[in-house]
């Protein structure tokens, strides 16, 4: 799914990553894993090299560029295939 940054506001663990690895306002990304932690929901992103529960992003400082989940239109697909 792509989703375009909304909040690139200093990270929570900021020294536990990269400077590389910090979102940019305005930039589009492609979630590629979601993760609920603490009832959070958090991204794993495609652009920045996403490498597990390393690299995550608060979901809430994205919005999606679609009202279609393509990660749900690729799982309903899979399950149409499978039949």
């Amino acid at each position: 799914m792509k989703v375009i940054c909304i909040d690139a506001s200093k990270p929570e663990t900021p020294d536990r990553i990269s400077p590389e690895q910090f979102i940019v306002e305005s930039e589009i990304y492609t979630v590629v894993n979601e993760y609920t932690i603490v009832r959070k929901l958090f991204y794993g992103l495609q652009e920045k090299g996403h490498s597990g529960l390393t690299c995550l992003y608060r979901a809430d400082r994205f919005i999606p560029l679609s009202e279609i989940d393509e990660l749900q239109r690729y799982h309903l697909q899979t399950i149409r295939l499978k039949k």
